[in-house]
C-alpha cells in the first residue's frame, strides 16, 4: 500500500521500513529452523522491488527446502533452477517429469503441481501434452492437503479439462481446497450454493461461504457479494454501505473492476465535485491496474480537464488493456485500424 500510494500517502521510507522489518522477523524465525520463515524471507528477495536479490532469495529457499518446505523446493525448481524452465520437446519434458515426480514421491505438493504444469506445457504440441496424467499428480498433490491443487482440479472438473467434467466432483474439490484455507475454492463454494448448482439452493449458505471467501482474499467473492447486496438492498442505505465496503476491500487489493464499482456508487448517489473526484480517483486506480474500461471512465470523468494528447495517452493504455472502445477512439484519431 505505500508503495503504491493506496489509501494511503506513497512512501518508499515507510514501505522499506516495513519491508526490513520483515526480513529481520523473518531471518530470525529461519535461523530458529521455522521452514515458513525461510520462505518468506525468499519470497520477499523474490517479489519485493525495494529489496529483490535473486542469489539471498536463493539462499533462504535452499533452507526452506532443507527444512521440507514444499513451497521453498518449488520455488528452486521454477524460480532458481533454469535446467527445467524451458520444457519444449519430448527430451526436455521427460526430464523435468523424472525431477518433479521424485519430488511429489516424496511429499512435496509443489513438485506435484509442477508436475501437472509440466504435462499441459503450452510449448508442447498437443500429441505431446497428457492433461489426464497431470490431473493425476494433482490429485495426489490435494491428498497432501494442498489448498491450490484441490482449486485446480475442481476447476478441471467443472471444465472438463482433462478429466469427464462432474459438477459433483468439481464441488467436492472446492470444499476441500476451502478447508485448507484455500479463498477462491471457498468462493467456488458460495457460488455453488447461490446458484443451486448439484446441490439445493441455499442463500444463506453462500452467501456466508462469499463473505468468508472474501475476507481470506478472494476478489471475485467480494465483486459477487457486493453485486449481490446492491440487487436487492441497494436502496437501502445499510446495504449499500455494505456493498461499498466490499468493493472497497477488493479495490484496496488491486482489484480494477471493484475500484470501478466503487466509483460508480459515487458518481450515482452523489453528484458533488467531491464524489467526482472520488470517482475519478478510482477510475485512475482501476486504470493503474490495467483495466481498460477503467481508462476510458477516467476520461470521462476528467473530460473537462484532459487535453487531447492526455486523452489519447488513455484511450491508448484502454486499448492497450483489452477495451475495444480504446482502439476504436485511437482508429478516429489516426486514420487507421488499432488493435
Amino acid at each position: 500500500m505505500y508503495i503504491r500510494g493506496i489509501k494511503v500517502q506513497s512512501s518508499r521510507e515507510q514501505a522499506l521500513a516495513l519491508t526490513n522489518k520483515i526480513l529481520r522477523e523473518g531471518r530470525r524465525g529461519c535461523l530458529n529452523h521455522d521452514a515458513r520463515s525461510c520462505s518468506l524471507v525468499g519470497d520477499v528477495y523474490t517479489m519485493n522491488p525495494l529489496r529483490h536479490d535473486d542469489i539471498k532469495a536463493r539462499s533462504f529457499y535452499l533452507k526452506g527446502c532443507a527444512l521440507l518446505d514444499s513451497w521453498s523446493c518449488a520455488m528452486l525448481s521454477t524460480e532458481y533452477d533454469q535446467k527445467y524452465d524451458r520444457i519444449t520437446d519430448g527430451d526436455t519434458l521427460s526430464k523435468a517429469v523424472s525431477y518433479y515426480t521424485e519430488r511429489c514421491n516424496l511429499g512435496f505438493s509443489h513438485a506435484c503441481i509442477n508436475l501437472y504444469l509440466a504435462y499441459v506445457h503450452p510449448s508442447l504440441d498437443k500429441s505431446t501434452q497428457n492433461p489426464a496424467l497431470g490431473a493425476q499428480s494433482l490429485h495426489k498433490a490435494c491428498a497432501l492437503d494442498d489448498g491450490l491443487s484441490c482449486l485446480a482440479l475442481g476447476n478441471l472438473y467443472s471444465q472438463g479439462a482433462g478429466v469427464p467434467a462432474d459438477a459433483a466432483l468439481a464441488l467436492e474439490h472446492y470444499r476441500h481446497g476451502c478447508e485448507l484455507g484455500e479463498s477462491q475454492a471457498c468462493g467456488r463454494v458460495g457460488y455453488y450454493y447461490l446458484n443451486g448448482l448439484v446441490v439445493e439452493r441455499d442463500e444463506e449458505e453462500g452467501l456466508a461461504q462469499l463473505d468468508y471467501a472474501c475476507n481470506l482474499g478472494d476478489n471475485a467473492a467480494c465483486l459477487t457479494l457486493g453485486n449481490y447486496l446492491l440487487k436487492q438492498h441497494g436502496e437501502d442505505a445499510q446495504g449499500l454501505k455494505e456493498a461499498m465496503d466490499l468493493y472497497e476491500l477488493a479495490c484496496i487489493r488491486d482489484d480494477g473492476e471493484a475500484c470501478i464499482a466503487l466509483g460508480d456508487i459515487h458518481l450515482k448517489t452523489d453528484r458533488s465535485n467531491l464524489s467526482r473526484r472520488e470517482a475519478a480517483r478510482l477510475y485512475e486506480q482501476a486504470c493503474g491496474f490495467e483495466n481498460g474500461q477503467g481508462c476510458l471512465k477516467l476520461i470521462e470523468a476528467r473530460k473537462q480537464e484532459l487535453n487531447m494528447p492526455a486523452q489519447e495517452e488513455y484511450y491508448e493504455r484502454a486499448c492497450r488493456f483489452g477495451a475495444q472502445e480504446g482502439c476504436d477512439k485511437l482508429a478516429e484519431y489516426y486514420g487507421v485500424s488499432v488493435n
